[in-house]
């Protein structure tokens, strides 16, 4: 592998070798007496020489994955060396916890480029610039906080570690246990109704720089584009360097085997270089195979069928409703990793709405438009097409929720709903997501951007386990990147995180203020369109999918379906795994189709269903 060629490489030479680089810089810094920051300096130049020379011969999207491996990796010898000193709660700055600050950059940068509302002054120095640059601060330093104690935490319980524990500790452990503590301090922090109001003031008081002709070019210049989100005069692991002992000492201390490390440091490095040779060979990255055909159109929708290799043994079709927020071919990200595959092969046949990408002409489309006209519309050409007075729904995520609103006030146009990871009941006390939402001001939101970016869902969704999602998972991936198709896999699953549609303004505005604020689907008092959404009027048979380790709709969001809704008919179906697991891991190719499929043809009896 490492010997491969860019195909789009018009010298055609080979990759550059990492053993290059680790041996240029490593060796004399490894030697006893050589202080540890001389080590660090060194490993980081061979990690950045290295980079440096493979990264424009590397395709954009191998980039975008092996960066955030790059960025990490110099981190093991800083977090070392951070560990060793025992750091106290007033010391907190590393590249682990700079990532959700960057995230946050890339999020006020798709803001600044929105949409401009119709009203705007072009007064860009002022209060509301300095009250964003507070808000960042303010934001920056509850993440510097984060990073002390964490580190602290990881000290403490290092240090408590058995001297004989097997196997013998390494650097990448210690980095894991920095991940899994960071969590647990983060989530007591951003859990809290003090950061709530600290996010609230950061996207409220960009908003208004927006409102104010505030531009990303502005930004730059005064220093708000996120590199004054980190304190110039914090405490670092580079500083007071006398005070570190040489590397062999150090990795002593820590129980680390100094040969096993540097063995360590080196594989490491290996696993990125076979990394890049894998990512130059991948080519096109192919998502949602299975055979389709357009059957609808409405607007920036598409209605599919998903054609089949004989014919349905239920005949009545499956309509699956996804969430805005992504796009739906996570449903059928690749032949053995799709819930609509599964699905056909059990004997339904399946349709899926595509909801598009929004537009500037799509800002004033409400919950009304989505659910009674959109949906509806799909149902109608269903019901036309196969001259049934009822389909299945089975509504995903939030697309559930838009399922189970159309349920209640379309009752006898649905003969079993299936739910999947759908928030109910918003206001569950474990629900971050309304809590975070609690101080946003998501009318000045709308009203100045128009559509909301996908950007900024993004930077929600992933700040709910930074360490995870941006450090970790990017460590964990190198040992994929030797297999060409385990590859093939992760960038499947990262093309679809980042390909997030923008949302409309209208139908954002009143999800977020209707649900995730003033939680009225379980009070009673939504209203869609002119209509009042009454639960009580599911009384169909109902299939409640949730996974037990979801952090995005929490099972007690989920599960309280149950008490708001009158069927006779009502199953749950938990499922071992988390929001995203429960589409494409192994286990769940395995269990949730068949689940799905057996429940309903248990339920599939066609008399007086079909039109005359």
């Amino acid at each position: 592998m490492t010997n491969s060629r860019d195909k789009n490489d018009p010298s055609g030479e080979p990759l550059p070798d990492w053993q290059d680089w680790y041996r240029r810089f490593m060796p004399a810094a490894t030697e006893p007496g050589n202080a540890t920051g001389g080590l660090d300096a060194a490993w980081r130049a061979a990690m950045d020489g290295w980079w440096d020379s493979v990264a424009n011969r590397t395709p954009v999207e191998g980039r975008e994955l092996l960066k955030p491996a790059v960025d990490q990796g110099k981190a093991f010898i800083e977090l070392a060396t951070g560990v060793w000193r025992k750091p106290t709660a007033e010391a907190g700055d590393d590249v682990l916890w700079r990532q959700p600050l960057h995230l946050w950059e890339q999020a006020a940068a798709s803001m600044l480029t929105a949409r401009p509302c119709s009203e705007r002054s072009t007064d860009t120095s002022g209060e509301t610039l300095q009250a964003y640059q507070r808000a960042l601060q303010e934001y920056a330093g509850a993440l510097q906080d984060v990073s002390a104690r964490s580190l602290a935490d990881v000290a403490d319980t290092w240090r408590k570690r058995p001297a004989s524990a097997q196997p013998p500790a390494g650097l990448r452990e210690l980095f894991d246990l920095y991940v899994e503590l960071g969590e647990h301090r983060y989530h007591e922090l951003v859990s809290s109704e003090a950061f709530a109001e600290i996010g609230g003031r950061l996207i409220n008081s960009l908003v208004e720089c927006v409102r104010h002709g505030l531009t990303q070019a502005t930004a730059t210049i005064a220093g708000i584009d996120g590199s004054a989100a980190t304190p110039t005069d914090a405490p670092t692991v580079q500083s007071e360097r006398g005070q570190i002992p040489d590397f062999p000492g150090l990795v002593a201390d820590l129980g680390f085997g100094l040969e096993q490390t540097l063995t360590e440091l080196q594989a490491f490095g290996e696993k990125l270089n076979v990394g890049v040779a894998t990512l130059r060979n991948l080519g096109a990255i192919d998502v949602g195979t299975t055979r389709k055909e357009a059957v609808h159109h409405d607007g920036k929708l598409t209605l599919y069928r998903y054609l089949p290799d004989a014919v349905p043994a239920n005949p009545i079709p499956v309509l699956i409703v996804y969430a805005l927020a992504n796009r739906p071919y996570m449903m059928d990200l690749q032949p053995q990793r799709s819930l609509v595959r599964g699905l056909m092969d059990m004997g339904l046949e399946v349709y899926l709405i595509d909801w598009g990408y929004p537009d500037a002409g799509d800002t004033g489309l409400s919950l009304d438009d989505y659910i009674n006209g959109f949906i509806d519309g799909c149902v109608e050409c269903l019901r036309d097409r196969l001259r049934l007075d009822r389909v299945n729904l089975l509504g995903v995520c939030q697309g559930g929720t838009f399922s189970l609103c159309y349920s209640a006030l379309n009752a006898h146009k649905v003969r079993n709903l299936i739910l999947m990871v759908t928030p109910v009941d918003f206001h569950t006390p474990d629900n971050l997501l309304a809590t975070w939402l609690r101080h946003v001001d998501v009318d000045a939101l709308v009203d100045v951007l128009g559509n909301v970016p996908g950007e900024l869902l993004n930077w929600a969704f992933v700040s709910m386990k930074p360490l995870r999602l941006t450090g970790q998972k990017y460590l964990d991936m190198l040992d994929l990147l030797g297999d060409e198709e385990k590859a093939r896999t992760f960038l499947r699953m990262e093309k679809w995180i980042h390909d997030s549609p923008a949302q409309a303004g209208e139908c954002f505005r009143q999800f977020m203020k209707d649900l995730y604020q003033q939680n009225k689907l379980v009070d009673g008092s939504l209203h869609i369109g002119n209509r009042l959404v009454d639960l009580q009027q599911v009384r169909m048979p109902v299939l409640n999918v949730y996974a037990t380790q979801d952090h995005i709709v929490p099972p007690d969001g989920t599960l309280a379906l149950e008490k708001h809704i009158a069927t006779s008919d009502y199953t749950t179906f938990a499922f071992e795994g988390g929001h995203i697991g429960i589409y494409v891991s192994a286990r769940a190719q395995r269990e949730v189709p068949q689940k799905i499929a057996d429940w309903l043809h248990a339920r599939g009896d066609l008399e007086f269903e079909q039109s005359p």
